[in-house]
């Protein structure tokens, strides 16, 4: 998650929430779970730094979903199951649909869809995404690159694993 300028360099920190935990409900024949930040009238335990959101929505039947007041912000729109219809345009499971509006934001839903919905507010500054990594700053992306392939990052306790830089991304 981007973080602003003066959080960037933050310790690292890991929040789990258990799903239970987090604020779940129906409006007609969607399932909406809010997993990060605020939407629909609702906050998520877990917040950001800056204004963002996730919501997590699924769908038996075919329904549209009107984001019209319920968000703040660019919204990105992650198809995991099923598909969605955006001005005449299907989009399929595995893709991603971005708005850079709130006003007037609205999609159909096919029947047994899910969708992941996550943005917020932009921060002031561009944002640079290298791998796992996001900066401000292109140069603190390639010492961030350096640092973990020289595993000099903190482990997550209890998890020993690492994974390699991937050799495709210069």
């Amino acid at each position: 998650v981007a973080l602003p300028k003066a959080q960037e360099e933050m310790e690292p920190r890991f929040d789990y929430y258990p799903s239970a935990d987090l604020p779940h409900w129906t409006d007609g024949p969607l399932q909406i779970k809010l997993a990060a930040g605020q939407a629909f009238g609702r906050s998520a335990p877990l917040q950001g730094f800056s204004p963002l959101f996730m919501v997590d929505i699924f769908t038996e039947e075919e329904t549209t979903l009107n984001l019209s007041r319920h968000l703040k912000g660019e919204v990105a729109f992650v198809i995991v199951k099923g598909s969605i219809t955006s001005q005449g345009q299907k989009v399929k499971a595995g893709q991603m649909l971005i708005s850079k509006t709130d006003e007037e934001c609205e999609v159909c839903l096919d029947a047994n869809s899910q969708i992941l919905l996550f943005g917020g507010e932009p921060l002031p500054e561009e944002r640079f995404l290298m791998w796992n990594f996001v900066s401000h700053s292109k140069e603190r992306l390639k010492q961030a690159k350096a640092e973990w392939v020289d595993k000099q990052f903190p482990k997550v306790p209890g998890d020993e694993t690492y994974i390699p830089f991937p050799d495709f991304i210069k």
